[in-house]
């Protein structure tokens, strides 16, 4: 065994799937709840709490200085993605993973090249750099990467055999991914890496979202479907982007409704007592992390597990 006392923190992890319910606060948890008279399912966690996601000037946050403070544990400037303020790239938790062999995926309802998953999958000065977020997915060898964007995916980049500009999306295919764009191509996905595409820019809200679409539910069994392929693991982030765009819209059903499919419609728990013959070894540890992001501040909740209390501790030792 490693004498390395972070190895042998983590060695005991072998699935890790993190949860972002990017805009849900208190404020949305407690209407879902009044709507629904029940609890969400991540209510039933035995652990709770919150931690301090603003940057570093203290200003107003966005969401890639709150979610590389997540992605991390290092706070740093509005707009900047996986970077300390000085401008060096900080080691993210999607990166910290892959290095000890797992697969990594990206599922978001907002566009994939968003904030929020540019921070555990990238490192950039500017949350709106296209390009460099997506070379920073490919260079990362991320398996599963699903959400909305097609128009960022239009955006293009130097082709490494003829040297003439290509699309994203054609990039991606060169690279061996899958591409899809639809609910049926992405369940006929049974291997391999997948790019899935689903909307020109935020996938639809979950109460007006058509049946050709897969819902946040449906991506991340199949992410956890495909990844689970590896003997030694996998980290997944799973993002409800929506939530925070209906905020700013000021569109209280949508939010509510996006909340409710995130807490409440899928649970990972009983997901894995479902299907877990999809996983290569017995019995399988699943850790799930639920956050609220509200960009000053995200609050969170986990299963019991000591081994989980201190995987987080230590990112967020380095800032709280």
């Amino acid at each position: 065994p490693s004498k390395n006392p972070e190895e042998k923190l983590y060695s005991g992890i072998k699935n890790i799937i993190f949860m972002i319910g990017d805009g849900m606060g208190p404020n949305q948890v407690t209407t879902a709840r009044k709507q629904l008279n029940a609890a969400l399912s991540m209510e039933s966690m035995p652990i709770s709490g919150t931690v301090c996601t603003d940057n570093i000037l203290s200003q107003l946050t966005d969401s890639a200085a709150a979610g590389t403070a997540l992605s991390t544990g290092i706070k740093t400037t509005n707009g900047t993605v996986a970077k300390d303020s000085d401008g060096n790239n900080v080691q993210t938790m999607l990166e910290y993973f892959a290095a000890r062999n797992k697969l990594t995926g990206l599922v978001t309802t907002s566009y994939l090249l968003d904030a929020t998953p540019a921070t555990f999958g990238a490192h950039t000065l500017n949350r709106t750099n296209y390009t460099n977020i997506a070379k920073g997915f490919f260079d990362n060898n991320i398996s599963v990467l699903l959400g909305g964007g097609t128009d960022e995916f239009s955006a293009t980049i130097r082709d490494f055999e003829t040297g003439e500009n290509i699309t994203l999306t054609n990039y991606a295919k060169q690279l061996g991914y899958k591409y899809v764009t639809d609910l049926s191509q992405l369940q006929g996905v049974k291997n391999g890496k997948v790019l899935g595409l689903f909307a020109h820019h935020y996938m639809n809200y979950e109460n007006v979202r058509p049946a050709t679409e897969p819902s946040i539910a449906d991506m991340t069994e199949k992410a956890i479907s495909l990844l689970s392929e590896n003997e030694d693991g996998f980290f997944l982030m799973v993002e409800s982007g929506n939530i925070d765009h209906a905020g700013h819209a000021n569109q209280l059903s949508f939010s509510v409704a996006d909340t409710i499919v995130k807490c409440l419609k899928y649970d990972l728990f009983s997901f894995f007592s479902k299907h877990s013959q999809h996983f290569v070894q017995q019995p399988v540890q699943l850790i799930s992390i639920f956050f609220l992001q509200t960009h000053a501040a995200a609050h969170f909740f986990w299963h019991q597990n000591g081994i989980l209390f201190q995987l987080f501790a230590e990112f967020c030792d380095r800032h709280i």
